[in-house]
């Protein structure tokens, strides 16, 4: 949808729930206290199913301690390694139905059997609540984040869009390409994406960098470099959280990366190391357009390596038939977010200003065809936005009203049947839990993908009666978005998109805007840690804390008495 046209840890903010603007009122905000991550050396890996390998020592580990008097034929400590081996074994196959045996020629004490039940069963319990860990920035609970596209180079900035909505938007998308183009003295384009305006809002609202490669064979070590150095400055010295949405919808040749599976992941398997290296704290996104009409009208690749991976049920076509998505996935390791591009433009496609029906976004992220409601070779949302430690996002999305279309429906029935069956839909998010952040196309643009150039509408903060209808139903769902908070602007940022060493640049941050109070950002949660960031991980690890309190006291008196015995 969107073009490269349109344009050390650190701690980070987790907006405030349904902060509803008022300059006027005092807020006191709670420090979030810095976690310590484990390092995966630390974890002593066994013969257990994965879900034991999340950054905590799951009990399972502790029965090896349990060691006795064994006979000739079994040194000491057999018993506990045939016992923790039958255990991972029926572990594995999910066959709890037989007893586990061991063959020590000495009757085993009571005491020491049901402790060794008593760990399995902790063990069991405790493996699948610690395997939910979120992913980074992922907001609590059913918290879901409320993100903005604005037209920056048309003047609408955050501050202004604040206002209009009556929130404060928990998300701004800003974009640039790589290579970074020289910054036009004259026409203003080129160099890094406007952050400033983020910084301008007097809020603590995240940056949603999107990126657009000139060419994938274009980007450089030095690229990668400059940019990583830039998203530091923005979770660092502006203490923002960063999302990286890196080369979107990439199936499509109105980029000009499109449809190169090969290269693409290539690429992406570099740039992710390279820019995590830099910022950790840069949650990297990847971003497919919609699965619906793929392959989109386009031919065939010439290239023989990305005809391969695209013919992906071996056919020899590249039709509807493929899969729109694996072809370009780098793999989980490389991957924090998951996202997708949705927009309702009309039926089937069409320069219409019909409304959509409802279900329209689950089919979307479904990937369901539109006419029999049948997963259309792969559900989108299911194999990848319910990956562990992964979360979801509609990256960009919208309703097009085609403003010179004589005839059909307002541009508030259009875009109110959107907001009521996609962005303000509980039962949506309800059904769709890993969906955590969505984010609004807020543009008028002109387009030509339905062959003929058409002026589309998509703001719901623009036209009064679409605003005020807007408003109105947000306000029965709002305590559902996470609200970004108020913050003072850093002492100096730039006014203009010119590089900010230059003379002249930069302007007291209190000169403008409402006052703000500061908030403090809570510590990230990227990797395992004993302390969550969610209150339902937290009771999962005060838990955890307590039963192994528990269970290595329990430990000691029995392997004592075993041996008195």
């Amino acid at each position: 949808m969107a073009s490269a046209s349109t344009s050390a840890q650190s701690r980070i903010s987790k907006p405030r729930r349904h902060s509803r603007i008022d300059p006027t009122s005092q807020r006191q905000t709670r420090k979030g206290t810095r976690q310590a991550a484990l390092e995966p050396s630390d974890i002593t890996q066994s013969a257990l199913p994965s879900e034991c390998h999340l950054g905590l020592v799951c009990p399972c580990h502790l029965i090896s301690d349990l060691e006795h008097e064994g006979t000739p034929d079994e040194p000491r400590g057999g018993q506990a390694k045939n016992v923790r081996r039958a255990v991972a074994a029926s572990i594995v196959s999910g066959d709890d139905s037989q007893p586990i045996r061991h063959h020590s020629s000495r009757k085993a004490s009571p005491l020491l059997s049901m402790t060794w039940l008593l760990l399995v069963g902790l063990c069991l319990a405790l493996i699948k609540p610690v395997a939910a860990q979120s992913a980074l920035y992922e907001p609590a609970g059913e918290g879901v984040l409320f993100g903005a596209w604005l037209n920056t180079s048309s003047g609408d900035v955050p501050t202004a869009f604040n206002a209009r909505l009556g929130y404060n938007a928990s998300v701004f998308q800003i974009a640039q390409q790589i290579p970074m183009l020289a910054y036009n003295y004259t026409t203003g384009a080129g160099g890094p994406a406007p952050e400033y305006h983020i910084e301008q809002s007097f809020t603590d609202a995240g940056v949603f960098l999107t990126v657009y490669p000139s060419t994938l064979a274009s980007v450089t070590a030095q690229d990668l470099t400059d940019l990583g150095n830039q998203l530091l400055n923005y979770t660092v010295t502006y203490n923002r959280t960063c999302f990286l949405r890196w080369a979107p919808e990439m199936q499509g040749l109105w980029n000009p990366y499109g449809q190169q599976p090969t290269e693409y992941v290539a690429l992406w398997k570099i740039m992710y190391p390279a820019i995590k290296a830099i910022a950790p704290n840069t949650a990297i996104v990847w971003a497919p357009n919609t699965g619906q009409s793929y392959p989109y009208g386009q031919t065939a690749p010439t290239n023989a390596a990305d005809l391969a991976a695209l013919d992906t049920n071996g056919d020899g076509q590249y039709d509807n038939a493929d899969d729109p998505f694996s072809p370009y996935y780098p793999g989980d390791a490389y991957v924090d977010w998951i996202g997708m591009s949705v927009y309702y433009k009309g039926p089937n496609h069409q320069n219409l200003n019909v409304p959509q029906t409802g279900g329209f976004c689950s089919s979307e992220i479904h990937n369901l065809d539109p006419d029999t409601g049948v997963v259309n070779v792969v559900d989108f949302y299911e194999t990848y936005c319910t990956k562990a430690g992964k979360a979801c996002m509609l990256a960009e999305s919208g309703s097009a009203y085609h403003e010179t279309v004589a005839g059909g429906s307002s541009q508030l029935a259009m875009q109110q049947a959107w907001w009521q069956d996609c962005m303000l839909n509980t039962t949506f998010y309800d059904a769709n839990p890993r969906l955590k952040l969505i984010m609004q196309f807020e543009y008028e643009k002109l387009e030509t993908d339905g062959g003929t150039a058409d002026l589309r509408d998509y703001r719901l903060t623009n036209a009064t009666d679409v605003l005020a209808a807007f408003q109105q139903d947000l306000g029965t769902t709002a305590d559902r978005f996470v609200w970004a908070g108020f913050r003072q602007p850093p002492a100096a940022i730039p006014t203009t998109g010119r590089p900010t060493d230059l003379p002249g640049q930069t302007q007291p941050a209190t000169s403008t805007g409402p006052p703000a109070l500061a908030t403090v950002r809570n510590t990230q949660t990227s990797f395992p840690s004993l302390f969550f960031e969610s209150s339902a991980g937290r009771s999962y690890a005060l838990a955890y804390a307590a039963a192994s309190a528990s269970m290595m006291a329990v430990i000691g008196a029995t392997a004592f008495m075993s041996k008195a015995l």
